[in-house]
């Protein structure tokens, strides 16, 4: 078997590969953040989040996915896989293409910012709107002051040093929380020259123990999960030419992650079985699959659409479910009616096709100009 440590997967013609399978995934993650926001302000009374608006058997579909988003707790842990498959993507950029730091840094603000100062836009007139026309924001519990609204601006909303609460779009404070960890990865890929793997699976150890001794802050969470995913890609890389082998590695995996409850119960396993990462599973075969069937399906580029949609309905999905409770004020629409199954695909269904007209004439473009500064 010949393993080569530092020999990342490039197109013929150089070019960084794209794993168009692995941002099918990131399109999985934000649909799960989202279909748990939607439960969440629009099936639970708005002060009391712990009690349904509906009583059980009033809708048996919309009672099963309420009951399964909350027992699965599949809001953050769709957060924590986004935050893996960054790791992965920007291991792949990083360890490919040696960027300055003007370029890494014009990219991510080109990619980032535009959507996010759009959204935060859209909530802060849409609340003002509802607080002069209703008397009440339509998003409780969450600041609406200028102090916020600078934290916001300047995209540090998330770090949980300046803010005393979720603000604005709250649902960016994931991607917020990750700007100092890609500039801090920048940093360490910048400087490493071999021995990925060695270095970043040490991280990753560190961090975990860090999490565990009670540094348990967003923050190291964040740096953990991250690290994780660029560990899943260099451990790929290194068996790129086996690829089928790793489809059977993955599959294994996941079948394990179903078990683990089972094995955790017995003796000698209990005692230990708090440090063991299991959710890891889970994460770590899904990308390891999606990385070893890429080049086996020739439709993998039609899932761009997916890809390109996955920022889009994150940050979207904030003003448009204000857009939502404000038409509930007006009686345009009822509580009732968002309560079922049909409402909640017409949700996701054009929050999709929102989030594609936004790409194809806000974000795209924008991107584009900006990115060709840094040329």
């Amino acid at each position: 078997m010949n393993l080569e440590f530092n020999n990342f997967e490039t197109r013929e013609n150089k070019i960084i590969k794209y794993y168009y399978f692995v941002d099918l995934l990131r399109w999985i993650a934000a649909m799960s953040v989202v279909v748990f926001h939607y439960i969440l302000h629009f099936l639970f009374h708005p002060t009391e989040k712990s009690i349904y608006l509906y009583s059980e058997g009033s809708n048996n579909i919309m009672n099963f996915i309420q009951n399964f988003v909350w027992s699965t707790g599949i809001g953050g842990k769709a957060v924590w896989f986004f935050w893996c498959i960054s790791g992965f993507v920007f291991t792949n950029i990083l360890a490919n293409k040696k960027l300055s730091f003007k370029e890494f840094s014009i990219k991510r603000f080109a990619r980032l910012y535009p959507l996010h100062f759009l959204t935060l836009t859209l909530v802060l007139i849409l609340e003002i709107f509802s607080f002069y026309k209703f008397n009440q924001y339509q998003i409780q519990g969450v600041y609406y002051d200028f102090y916020h609204y600078i934290l916001n601006f300047f995209f540090v909303s998330g770090w949980e040093i300046f803010e005393k609460g979720y603000s604005f779009n709250y649902i960016s404070w994931s991607v917020s929380l990750e700007i100092p960890i890609y500039f801090c990865f920048f940093c360490i890929m910048f400087y490493l020259k071999k021995n990925y793997l060695f270095y970043i699976f040490s991280l990753l150890i560190l961090s975990w123990l860090l999490i565990y001794s009670g540094y348990n802050k967003n923050l190291i969470i964040c740096f953990f999960y991250f690290i994780f995913g660029s560990s899943i890609y260099l451990f790929c890389s290194i068996f790129q030419n086996y690829k089928k082998y790793l489809v059977c590695l993955s599959i294994i995996l996941f079948l394990f992650y179903f078990k683990i409850d089972d094995i955790e119960k017995l003796k000698f396993v209990s005692n230990f079985s708090k440090y063991i990462p299991t959710l890891l599973l889970l994460f770590g075969s899904l990308l390891i699959f999606s990385y070893s069937i890429e080049d086996y399906l020739s439709f993998r580029k039609k899932l761009s659409f997916f890809g390109n949609n996955s920022y889009g309905i994150f940050l979207l999905s904030g003003p448009y479910q204000i857009i939502l409770l404000i038409f509930t004020k007006y009686e345009i629409l009822t509580v009732d009616s968002l309560y079922s199954f049909k409402s909640l695909v017409f949700y996701l269904v054009t929050l999709n096709i929102l989030a594609y007209f936004v790409f194809k004439y806000y974000e795209d473009p924008l991107r584009k100009k900006i990115s060709s500064t840094a040329i």
